[in-house]
């Protein structure tokens, strides 16, 4: 996947950023929308997607470096199954907490045991 081959070779977030935009595969993918999204100070209290791996994924992704990637699965409108939706990676400068919210935590917990 290209996405890992961009990653691998450890570019600068800006020249992860310059390669990303450029490329017209990711451009197609992503229906020609910005693939590169800055989130600043967010606190992602409440889960932005009903992913439930997304905060997992997020606790664990390292400092200073690139995620692993991510496939976010997510239902559509109409859809009652969950379908990957997109791949994220992300690059963390800093974590407020150590601890992942309760919410998400309840909600993680509630739906495990609708899967038994």
């Amino acid at each position: 996947m290209l996405l890992n081959q961009l990653i691998e070779n450890n570019n600068s977030i800006e020249e992860l950023e310059r390669l990303i935009i450029s490329d017209p595969e990711i451009s197609l993918l992503n229906n020609q929308e910005p693939a590169i999204v800055y989130f600043e100070e967010e606190s992602f209290s409440f889960l932005p997607f009903d992913d439930l791996n997304f905060y997992d994924y997020l606790f664990e992704a390292p400092l200073g470096d690139y995620s692993s990637v991510h496939t976010l699965y997510t239902k559509n409108p109409g859809s009652e199954q969950k379908e990957d939706y997109a791949f994220l990676v992300f690059y963390l400068k800093k974590k407020q907490s150590g601890n992942l919210p309760i919410n998400y935590l309840i909600k993680k917990l509630i739906d495990e045991k609708n899967y038994l």
